[in-house]
């Protein structure tokens, strides 16, 4: 014998006794059961299969064995020897079913072998359900009963059904049951209708006789196993669960086995899996659901106008725990497997089981299986309910109010016992107003208005729709109200206004109703359009805002309840009127205007200024030239060597007034306003020399200019003026001998053409810096030009060694009437000039034997002022010589200042060889001292030392000092 296995995650069997007279015990039953020609079989046995396995191609085997005692395992259980077979429970299958390759054996208790629809058809008898729901009732409204279906009629259903011809053509394609997971049916022509009929839409085209055809695919597997492990009847007719009378001990095993085959590669596999189960005789019925919730999940228009709103109601409650295949440990309670749905209302009548209806003769209803889940724990099925409605004129009104109905969740097991009802209220939103439209508002000065405006038909006809006008700034002044009563019509009752039906295009329409729509077979945004006249008061203001707003309620809310759920006025809609009047003309300046200098492409620029005014429109800018003026008044053109207020006098003296004519607009454009002055920016055409006159009006929001300017003065006079550059002064400089301090005399003279009034004179140490005045820093003088020639005397000049450099520019002065801008010219030749020092050169601070000295030679050192560079007139030189007591020179030396060795301190001193002289230096530039290496006469000899510096004029300044003998003190 072969061993069988046991796979509970692959192969579970389930069993509890179900006693259902107990049931109506219990349940407090009173309502129809079932009656078979058959008595009950309380053993109830569920099993199911993983379908990664496939299908076996063998029938299941129900076996019968006592219990060994002891802690042996479900695998060692199945493969005790004594197992008793009882019963062969599989496909009712017939010959049908011969090329699959599907034992068509009997099957049936093994004592009474029967054909295999014969067996389905006793194992439907002995283990349906005998009782259903309980009965539950609000308000005295009960849901409809539970109703057992007919068991011939139902097994007659099945055999004729899809699914079990997709299974037989699933056995016949695919010889691998590995495979028949994978395995899909597609129907080119499905109708959805009729595989859920509670879809409202596929309820009113089937109703007009509308079936489209749609495609579908599904897995013929999956649906066996779908509804084998949720529907008590399902299981029992396509063998994948059975009933039996009890008759051995309550602890006796029961096993369910089956033949399979799996092909993998090339190779096939036969094996017999098994599970083992003691019967749970105490196993409770489903709870209650809890957690049950109703809430709008999607919202429907209506098909038809003014028909009733079909919403999308999501009710939901918790999920109970339900691992696959979990084991149920006695006592548990029994998990739900299917659900039934009800619902009372939203009618006060109503009430209705909201699942899919067996066929007529079979009686009942398919339950509801919640789909397995991902990560979203609650079950969720969705309700679609339509709004109640009523009769108006022979036209169904929907009902706006909200839906109010309550639901109710009963839950059933895979032995067919049900749970209690769980019930919960839901209360829908009423239906919001519609609010119709303003979209544009044309109002002249005159006071006639015209207002367009709208109102949604797609859905919902309005009852009335009601337009009221009122200035913004005065909100009570009702201008005017307009109520226009439709009362569900397309077409007004006459109000007394002048209303007209517009198209989409906002064009006349041909007629109301249809004839605006794009498509008169679907209503859309239809268009109107309201002339009124209202009056116009502007109450001491340039502008006011009128403003319309509407308001509107639907046909279907005043069937509901009269005046209820009118719309709120819809957002103020508006336009400007401005009062017709001519604003005042702006205020120009009489003084003449200058224009910039022409820049780099030779084109001046002026800054036209007027007076601003914020309650106009703008302004329109006119320009005429000083030659077209002049040629409309029959004068020759214009003398530009003249003054300029001598040309502009005479325009001035003329009618330019009358010579509106002569002017062109300068821009399309207004001119926008500002306060308290506008100001604008006017290019007068390259290289102008002329003058160009402007007027400047002003023009209110509707369209009306001020007056044309009635005085020539009273227009803007512009033109470009000269930049007055002179020619380069000429400069001279002259030494001044004074007792106390030297000074220097500057003759300037000026050059012919453009007269200066200023000249300005400059002067710098650096010759380099010379070269440019602008690099030469400020100017130490200005000086007021009264003559072909002026002098200048500077007094601040220190002298020194080092040359200083003047130059001089010379400033134009402004002429107004000539438009003549002041200009600089360009600057004379630099001149130089050195205002050497007065005094001799000074050597300061003798000092002998300093440190270092010897008995062979001796260091003095000194300072001076003198410059240690060469001067403009030639260097410094340093003359040094020793004298005995007698005055008798001893040694002489001689060395340029600018020539001395230049070092950090007396440890750098360049090697001197012995009883020789030097001369270094030591410091910065104008801080440095002098020191000297002097041989001596004799050790024990005294001299004298005279230092000389010798500047570049041969002055010399000189300094004499005694040199004691050295001695290891000094």
């Amino acid at each position: 014998m072969s061993v069988r296995w046991v796979l509970p995650h692959l192969f579970k069997l389930q069993s509890a006794a179900i006693r259902w007279s107990d049931e109506l015990t219990r349940s407090q039953y009173n309502e129809p059961v079932s009656h078979t020609d058959m008595d009950e079989a309380a053993l109830q046995f569920r099993w199911m299969l993983h379908p990664s396995l496939g299908l076996p191609r063998q029938p299941f085997f129900l076996w019968k064995n006592r219990h060994p005692g002891g802690d042996l395992s479900t695998q060692e259980l199945a493969n005790l020897p004594g197992w008793e077979p009882l019963e062969v429970i599989g496909l009712p299958v017939d010959n049908s079913w011969r090329d699959t390759g599907y034992d068509l054996n009997d099957q049936g208790p093994i004592n009474h072998l029967l054909s295999p629809i014969r067996a389905a058809l006793q194992r439907l008898k002995l283990g349906a359900p005998r009782n259903g729901w309980t009965r539950l009732s609000l308000s005295n409204v009960p849901l409809p009963d539970w109703e057992p279906p007919e068991p011939e009629a139902y097994l007659d259903d099945l055999l004729k059904g899809r699914l079990l011809l997709g299974i037989q053509a699933m056995l016949r394609d695919l010889y691998n049951a590995r495979d028949h997971d994978k395995y899909v049916v597609k129907e080119a022509e499905a109708y959805p209708g009729q595989l859920n009929p509670r879809l409202l839409l596929q309820q009113v085209k089937a109703a007009a006789g509308l079936h489209p055809p749609s495609r579908s695919e599904w897995h013929p597997l999956g649906l066996l196993l779908v509804g084998a492990g949720t529907d008590p009847l399902t299981a029992l007719a396509l063998g994948f669960g059975t009933a039996r009378v009890p008759d051995g001990e309550v602890d006796d095993l029961y096993m369910v086995s089956v033949r399979h085959g799996l092909q993998v590669g090339n190779k096939e596999y036969e094996f017999e899996l098994a599970d083992v189960v003691t019967v749970n005789q105490h196993l409770p019925a489903p709870k209650a659901p809890t957690g049950l919730t109703a809430r709008i999940i999607a919202h429907n228009r209506p098909q038809l106008l003014d028909d009733p709103v079909l919403e999308n109601i999501g009710v939901s409650w918790d999920r109970s725990e339900n691992p696959n295949y979990s084991f149920l440990p006695p006592g548990n309670t029994s998990h739900p497997a299917a659900y039934a749905v009800g619902r009372f209302g939203p009618e006060s009548w109503r009430s209705e089981i909201l699942l899919t209806r067996r066929p007529e003769l079979v009686r009942g209803w398919l339950p509801f299986v919640a789909s397995k889940p991902d990560q979203a724990r609650p079950v969720i099925f969705t309700d679609h309910v339509v709004h109640p409605a009523a009769n108006s004129d022979s036209h169904l009104i929907a009902s706006s109010l909200g839906l109010k109905c309550s639901y109710a969740v009963a839950a059933q097991d895979i032995f067919g016992r049900w749970s209690p009802w769980t019930t919960t209220l839901f209360q829908g939103p009423d239906e919001p107003p519609q609010t119709p439209s303003v979209l544009s508002i044309k109002l002249d000065p005159s006071g006639a208005a015209v207002v367009d405006f709208s109102w949604d038909w797609s859905n919902r006809s309005p009852e009335f729709i009601e337009l009221i006008g009122t200035y913004e700034d005065d909100p009570g002044s009702r201008l005017f109200m307009v109520h226009l009563q439709f009362g569900g019509y397309e077409q007004p009752e006459s109000s007394g206004f002048e209303v007209i039906p517009l198209n989409s295009k906002r064009e006349l329409a041909a007629g109301w109703g249809g004839a605006q729509d794009t498509d008169p077979s679907e209503p859309e945004v239809r268009f109107y359009r309201l002339s009124v006249t209202i009056p116009i008061h502007f109450a001491g203001q340039r502008y006011r805002f009128f403003q319309v707003q509407a308001r509107g309620q639907c046909h279907n809310h005043h069937i509901s309840i009269p005046d209820w759920n009118i719309s709120p006025f819809s957002q103020p809609v508006g336009t400007a009127i401005y009062d017709p009047a001519p604003p005042p003309p702006p205020a120009v300046p009489e003084v003449p205007q200058w224009a910039s200098l022409p820049d780099i492409t030779g084109v001046s620029r002026a800054q036209l200024r007027w007076s601003g005014n914020s309650t106009i429109a703008g302004y329109v800018l006119y320009e005429a030239t000083e030659t077209t003026l002049l040629a409309a008044l029959g004068l020759p053109g214009p003398d530009t060597s003249k003054p300029f207020t001598d040309r502009l006098a005479i325009l001035r003296a003329a009618n330019l007034s009358a010579l509106r004519s002569a002017f062109r607009r300068v821009r399309k454009e207004l001119i926008p306003a500002a306060t308290p002055e506008t100001v604008y920016e006017a290019a007068l055409p390259r290289g102008s020399t002329v003058i160009h006159l402007y007027a400047v009006t002003a023009m209110s929001h509707n369209q009306v200019e001020s007056p044309w300017p009635d005085n020539s003065k009273k227009f803007i006079a512009v033109a470009a003026p000269k930049l007055a550059v002179p020619a380069a002064p000429s400069l001279e400089a002259t030494p001044l001998t004074m007792a106390e301090r030297a000074l220097v005399n500057l003759t300037i003279g000026l050059g012919q053409g453009v007269a200066a009034e200023n000249v300005e004179l400059y002067r710098t140490a650096n010759e380099k810096l010379a070269a440019n005045v602008d690099t030469m820093g400020p100017p130490i003088a200005t000086l007021h030009v009264a003559g072909p020639e002026i002098s200048f005397t500077d007094n601040t000049l220190t002298p020194g060694w080092r040359r200083v450099w003047y130059r001089a520019v010379a400033w134009s002065a402004r002429d107004d009437q000539r438009g003549m801008i002041e200009a600089r010219s360009p600057a004379s030749s630099a001149v130089s000039f050195l205002l050497t020092p007065s005094s001799l050169p000074e050597v300061i601070d003798l000092r002998v034997n300093e440190s270092g000295s010897s008995n062979s030679e001796v260091w003095i050192s000194w300072t001076s002022h003198a410059p240690e560079t060469v001067t403009p007139l030639g260097p410094h030189n340093i003359v040094l010589e020793t004298c005995d007591a007698d005055g008798s020179v001893i040694a002489r030396a001689e060395e340029r200042l600018d020539a001395v060795t230049d070092v950090d301190n007396l440890s750098n001193l360049p090697p001197v060889e012995p009883g020789g002289w030097a001369i270094v230096r030591v410091g910065e530039a104008g801080s440095y001292r002098i020191y000297a290496r002097l041989p001596r006469p004799a050790v024990d000899q005294a001299f004298s030392v005279t230092v000389k510096i010798i500047d570049p004029l041969g002055r010399i300044g000189s300094v004499s000092a005694d040199v004691p003998p050295f001695t290891r003190d000094l």
